[in-house]
């Protein structure tokens, strides 16, 4: 579970911004909305609000591009750089280094990384946990700039092997992550490094994915998960909507003639694909989930 996020001159973030999900002490809905970790209290809800163009969807876009670094990035050249985006509004941010921290639990171990690095290459990239409630070294990573690459300590509990150090730290680019070098190594697993990349990539990616089907997900919720609807009739009911209930409601529509035609001309899709649309589009729009084209 994430409890902080932070970010610095990535995109059109300049000066450093946190995304905190610490719970304040007001205990309204506690039961529904907050998670309690080893008296750190988590908040399951986080807002972001503000003027248009004031950054909020790219502080989004700095976590979802942050994960999928540190997991999915593998670069077949060091020279190929790491496809960051700094803030290009000055020049003095252009060339500074970009940092990102990732603080998050996993059942009760809290889990702490911090990363710098530039377009190029990272430069320090560390990880901590508290196995027994106090801090212990994962590992870390340092660019030495006069031999041209980095050096990376393992801690104890991690009980690797040499074989399995010696695997990642030659393996592992300037412009790569750590935790993608052992995800990419063809050497014995560990399993604290597995549980923590299972987490990251069955747990944190699948909520990051812009690919979700919201709409699908609240049918979900609203049909199968009584305790999360009731929660949601609760909230709508204090906001004053005037809501009591919700349920699904489920009709067939044919595809408008009108609409499809429209629809190819707009699209300048041509004829000789348009019976096959015909017959796949007004198929797949015919049962009670929203209508997506299969193109």
């Amino acid at each position: 579970m994430i409890l902080q996020f932070k970010v610095k001159n990535y995109l059109s973030i300049r000066k450093e911004q946190t995304l905190n999900f610490t719970a304040s002490a007001d205990k309204t809905y506690e039961e529904y909305a907050v998670v309690k970790i080893k008296n750190v209290r988590i908040s399951k809800l986080g807002v972001i609000y503000g003027p248009n163009a004031s950054g909020k969807s790219n502080l989004l876009k700095a976590l979802v591009w942050l994960v999928y670094y540190v997991l999915l990035n593998r670069p077949r050249k060091s020279t190929s750089g790491t496809g960051l985006t700094p803030f290009l509004m000055d020049a003095d941010s252009r060339n500074q280094r970009s940092s990102f921290t990732l603080i998050f639990y996993i059942g009760d171990i809290r889990y702490e990384y911090f990363v710098e690095m530039d377009g190029m290459r990272i430069y320090k990239e560390e990880l901590y946990f508290y196995p027994n409630s106090r801090r212990a070294l994962f590992f870390e990573r340092k660019w030495i700039e006069e031999k041209g690459n980095s050096t990376i300590s393992f801690g104890p509990l991690l009980k690797l092997t040499a074989t399995q150090k010696l695997f990642v730290e030659s393996n592992c680019l300037p412009n790569m992550s750590v935790l993608a070098t052992y995800m990419n190594a063809n050497v014995e697993r560990n399993a604290l490094f597995d549980n923590l990349c299972a987490y990251l990539e069955r747990t944190i990616l699948p909520m990051l994915d812009n690919r979700m089907d919201l709409e699908q997900f609240a049918n979900d919720v609203v049909r199968l998960d009584s305790e999360s609807k009731k929660f949601i009739c609760e909230m709508l009911n204090k906001a004053d909507f005037n809501i009591s209930d919700l349920y699904i409601k489920e009709e067939k529509e044919k595809w408008p003639n009108r609409n499809y035609s429209s629809l190819t001309r707009l699209l300048s899709i041509p004829e000789t694909y348009q019976i096959w649309m015909s017959r796949t589009v007004r198929t797949a729009c015919t049962d009670s989930r929203p209508c997506f084209i299969p193109w």
